[in-house]
């Protein structure tokens, strides 16, 4: 497996992208990047490769084979090298972490993105209501799972997992809220004290090198932010 030679198109702006590269960051895997410029029409023979023009991509050189879908890409990438300990054992801990995934992906940021980009007040009043009442059924399921895998910082205990790494370009964005509304206060400890857990893991998160050494400048991310406000 190690005499395949990789090319990841990513962008260096994209959360989703950056799954793909916290995974090289953590397994070491050898490839090639190219970074796809995603403010332009997306050239012919990108779309070849694949044809939705979204990042990642990974393409095993010689072959007929690119594996699409940030998760996707990225589980593989963890799959190559399982001695990274990026992939739990336990089946009942990996159905846990697909559904934290889920449930923060689906439920957490989707609103999380609608708020922070919403300039209506009302509208965002009730965004950002329903974005606290997601943050708080997150922390729950987090506290619930720390009751089988141990306790923190990351979801399964001390150890970095492939789930932290799925979720941790998500929450690498969270500054947005207060950079694009200066007049909004992020959740912290003192105003929030039962969402400990969830400001534990996102601390951890947040810290691990491979996330840092991933995260674009936050004040590239702002600006690019600033064209998705409506």
């Amino acid at each position: 497996m190690s005499a395949q030679k990789f090319t990841l198109f990513s962008s260096v702006v994209c959360p989703w992208a950056q799954r793909a590269r916290v995974a090289i960051a953590e397994t070491g895997l050898k490839a090639e990047t190219v970074e796809i410029d995603l403010t332009r029409p997306r050239d012919p023979w990108y779309l070849e490769i694949n044809p939705y023009g979204q990042v990642p991509a990974l393409k095993v050189e010689g072959e007929d084979f690119v594996i699409l879908e940030s998760n996707i890409v990225a589980k593989y990438i963890a799959e190559l090298h399982p001695e990274a300990g990026l992939i739990v054992a336990d089946p009942k801990e990996r159905a846990q972490s697909d559904f934290l995934i889920h449930q923060f992906s689906n439920r957490v940021h989707s609103v999380f993105f609608k708020f922070i980009h919403t300039l209506d007040k009302v509208k965002r009043n009730e965004l950002e209501a329903d974005f606290l009442k997601q943050l708080h059924d997150f922390t729950r399921f987090l506290e619930k799972a720390s009751q089988s895998t141990g306790k923190g910082p990351f979801i399964h205990g001390a150890k970095f997992t492939f789930a932290d790494l799925s979720l941790a370009p998500l929450v690498s964005r969270y500054f947005l809220a207060e950079r694009l509304h200066p007049d909004y206060k992020f959740p912290n400890r003192k105003s929030h004290p039962e969402l400990s857990r969830f400001f534990d893991w996102q601390d951890a998160v947040l810290a691990r090198p491979s996330v840092i050494s991933t995260t674009e400048d936050k004040d590239v991310l702002t600006e690019l932010s600033k064209k998705y406000l409506h």
